[in-house]
């Protein structure tokens, strides 16, 4: 028998993946040791790459303040790149960090300095990649972004300055927007330890920028302000464009937190604090301070509305839960504006026009659109719709707490306001189609506009009971056979309503007229004694304005 032909056997080798770390040790714009060729090395190696710096303090770039050739507090070095650094093909931490190790007391040491950049150029740029970090850079004076993300997603943005200097209190204004992230998924934005933070600020477009992007989160940052976070810089230029925050379809991004640590400062920006638009769905704002400075008791508002949801519907400002309340005060407009298609939005727990301490915020300047909460139609098709106001402190605001549109025939139904604080605000608490009085009842409620012009209760004086509770007692003429829920308040002056005091449900019979109905409460002392009520359609959502106190 002839042996078998011995055949030789060939294994393929799995190809892995080495992470490799590539050290910068000068500013110089090219060659070895540079910032350009760090990130083009780390684009052609595979694996997770690092991009450290490690420049000493005889390099050209290193800005010495005192001039004493030592690395000082305030001392930095800076990279000037003279043409567009590359985009980041390859995931990568770029860290600058690593430079004297955190930070110089929670600030950057390594500026990236566009001025020489060229047109239309980012500081820099990540592309369809995951889980890349930037960290502990200065990005400034770029004529593009500051930092670009497209697509992938996973990465963070930790401890930079992006539109300021390294100190954090002057602008250093990249042209375009701070930070604008398209069509990326769950990026990071900040975290909650102070050297964590971002400062995006100064920038001449928006501070962040989110367009068809999906559950990024936001935390702890400091957007429109100084390093303090007590001094405006701005980002935005112009009305409509110099927003803090745009988020801009996509969704199901958070937008702050429960706790201290991951709240937001988005104050001091030209035009919105945030403005969500264009079909953005279930994105959530919690824990902020929105038009007031650091410390929470003085304000530092935006130039127009707090936070503005636009044709965007399913969106949550606020929370019942602690910690989750916005603060949304002091700026140049409205508190809340919901313009448009704005459906299903929740605004709850929230205090606008004041804060947790009671202090006499409010919002604004202009008392045309100087609302806590405005919803408009406007030049729009159709008006904001099906929308809950819930357990909200709205106070202090120089026109009403709550407007629904500035028309009566408006589209703009369906809006639930239930057990609001509304107290001190200059103008009539709950104002439709912008007349500031009360709109009279009509009986059985035919008629069209604002929240349908929901017909409001009539309520009789309290009387006392023999253990020491109060009564009060009223009906509602509306929508026959319809069910309504009436909510009880308690304030200091007429047309407000401060306390929430209780509810009840009360159905109409066929002529609209319902029977009597009554609140038992503890008995209010005389600076809450006057009594009013609202009255919300089960049915459609529409509630009504308050009645007319009684004592």
């Amino acid at each position: 028998m002839k042996p078998m032909p011995t055949r030789l056997h060939v294994e393929s080798l799995e190809l892995r993946d080495t992470p490799a770390t590539f050290v910068v040790t000068t500013t110089a714009d090219a060659g070895n040791g540079s910032l350009r060729d760090a990130i083009t090395r780390a684009n052609s190696f595979p694996g997770d790459d690092t991009i450290a710096f490690a420049i000493p303090t005889t390099d050209a770039g290193f800005i010495d303040g005192n001039g004493n050739g030592k690395f000082d507090a305030g001392d930095y070095w800076s990279i000037s790149p003279a043409s567009a650094l590359p985009a980041m093909t390859g995931v990568v931490v770029v860290d600058g960090w690593s430079q004297t190790g955190p930070t110089d007391n929670n600030r950057p040491v390594i500026e990236l300095n566009g001025t020489n950049a060229g047109a239309a150029t980012d500081g820099l740029a990540i592309t369809e990649q995951v889980g890349s970090r930037i960290r502990g850079l200065a990005i400034n004076r770029f004529t593009g972004n500051g930092i670009t993300i497209t697509g992938g997603g996973q990465h963070r943005l930790l401890g930079n300055f992006i539109g300021t200097d390294v100190s954090g209190t002057q602008a250093r204004p990249n042209v375009g927007t701070g930070v604008l992230i398209t069509g990326s998924q769950q990026n990071v934005i900040g975290g909650t330890i102070a050297k964590q933070r971002n400062l995006i600020s100064g920038n001449s477009v928006q501070g962040l920028h989110f367009t068809n992007s999906v559950g990024n989160q936001i935390v702890g940052n400091l957007i429109g302000t100084n390093l303090a976070g007590n001094t405006a810089i701005p980002n935005g230029l112009e009305i409509d464009t110099g927003d803090g925050i745009r988020i801009e379809g996509g969704g199901f991004n958070v937008i702050g937190g429960s706790t201290t640590a991951e709240r937001n400062v988005i104050s001091g920006n030209f035009d919105d604090g945030m403005d969500i638009r264009d079909g953005s769905v279930g994105n959530v704002v919690k824990g902020n301070y929105v038009g007031i400075k650091l410390g929470g008791r003085s304000t530092l508002g935006n130039g127009d509305d707090g936070v503005s949801i636009r044709n965007s519907s399913f969106n949550l400002v606020g929370s019942i839960v602690t910690g989750e309340a916005n603060v949304l005060s002091g700026n140049g407009y409205n508190g809340v504006f919901l313009y448009g298609d704005a459906h299903d939005n929740v605004i709850q727990g929230n205090f606008i026009g004041t804060n947790s301490k009671g202090d006499h915020l409010g919002n604004s300047t202009v008392v045309d659109f100087a609302d806590g909460i405005f919803l408009g139609q406007l030049d729009a098709p159709i008006g904001p719709s099906r929308n809950v106001i819930d357990r909200n402190t709205i106070a202090f605001n120089l026109d009403s707490a709550i407007s629904v549109d500035i028309s009566d025939t408006a589209n703009t139904v369906g809006n639930t306001f239930t057990q609001n604080a509304i107290y001190g605000n200059a103008h009539i608490a709950i104002d439709f189609a912008s007349k500031g009085t009360t709109t009279p009842n009509d009986p059985s409620d035919p008629d069209l506009g604002p929240n349908r012009l929901q017909n409001f209760p009539v309520l009789q004086p309290s009387t006392a009971n023999p253990d020491g509770t109060q009564t009060v007692t009223g009906t509602l003429n509306s929508t026959p056979n319809s069910t309504f829920r009436i909510e009880f308040f308690a304030s200091g002056s007429a047309g407000s309503g401060k306390k929430f005091l209780g509810a009840v449900e009360v159905t109409t019979p066929a002529d609209g007229t319902s029977p009597q109905f009554q609140l038992r409460f503890a008995k209010q002392p005389p600076a809450m004694r006057f009594i009013t009520a609202t009255a919300t359609d089960l049915a459609t959502g529409d509630t009504s304005q308050f009645s007319v106190a009684v004592s």
